[in-house]
């Protein structure tokens, strides 16, 4: 398959790094003068109302994302972005509706065939089978899943998200060296995004692995992908790599890096999106680090 430049998997890649970082607002008024039938559009709202429905729950943000899968597939029923966002919306929903992930996996198995072909340019072909992979997961199928993975894979091996994905759920499983070696194979991805993603990943990794210097290369690699990617007027580090590196630090022997421990930790404790469990922690580690320095 001959890659191609495509404003849908660049709209798909603008709107997740969005919701990662916070930024959805300043991308939905980036979109804003679009015609309100314009792939590009219905993309970076859906992925942003899913994002949000996934956090809050709310039903209204379930019904954006519906509409979006849903008119984009009606007219083009093979846009790869649109089936996607259809089978992240039912992957979810899935967890109050059993029943949806039934939908799911019919989705997947109806678009199997055409999705293995490969007598044809698609753009995104390897992000649905990577998505059809977790639906397999989910369906209790994980030698189907894996298969699908090294299939997005071998179809298009620059597929960081695949590779991202497939990584998290052997980290979920356990299998931590597996998952380590998908995440550090996503670190040069072309991408500073999931480039960002892969050193947050692996560092998860290293840390669980209790290799608390490579946990901490990890972070500082993540941070240098965060600035290629943000805004300078944006540059604000994301709250999980505060607390991430914050925590890992804090356990170091030597005082230097507790101390910028103690920087880092505060700075989350400071932030308005900082959850209270993490908080707590912080607190506490805080308290232990006091008596260190004036």
């Amino acid at each position: 398959m001959r890659r191609v430049s495509d404003e849908r998997a660049a709209a798909y890649d603008f709107a997740e790094a969005s919701a990662m970082f916070g930024r959805s607002d300043a991308a939905l008024a980036s979109v804003a003068e679009l015609d309100a039938q314009r792939p590009t559009r219905l993309i970076v709202e859906g992925v942003l109302a899913l994002h949000h429905w996934m956090r809050t729950g709310e039903a209204r943000h379930a019904d954006v994302v519906r509409r979006s899968f849903q008119m984009l597939l009606a007219r083009q029923p093979q846009n790869p972005y649109a089936l996607v966002l259809g089978l992240r919306y039912f992957l979810h929903a899935a967890k109050l509706e059993p029943l949806m992930l039934g939908l799911a996996w019919q989705t997947c198995q109806e678009r199997l065939s055409w999705l293995e072909r490969g007598d044809q340019e698609v753009v995104g072909r390897a992000e649905v089978l990577a998505r059809c992979a977790e639906v397999a997961l989910a369906s209790d199928r994980p030698s189907e899943s894996r298969r699908l993975f090294a299939r997005a894979l071998e179809i298009d091996p620059h597929q960081a998200e695949g590779r991202l994905r497939w990584a998290g759920l052997e980290l979920d499983a356990g299998n931590v060296i597996v998952a380590a070696e998908l995440f550090s194979a996503a670190t040069n991805a072309p991408r500073s995004y999931h480039r960002l993603a892969a050193q947050m990943g692996l560092g998860v990794t290293r840390a669980r692995m209790r290799d608390g210097p490579g946990a901490e290369k990890a972070y500082r690699e993540a941070i240098t992908a965060f600035h290629q990617w943000a805004a300078p007027e944006n540059g604000a580090l994301p709250k999980e790599i505060l607390y991430n590196l914050g925590v890992v630090l804090a356990s170091s022997a030597d005082p230097l890096l507790r101390g910028e421990a103690r920087e880092l930790l505060q700075e989350f404790i400071a932030r308005p999106d900082a959850d209270e469990v993490r908080a707590l922690r912080c607190r506490q580690m805080l308290h232990e680090l006091k008596g260190e320095f004036p």
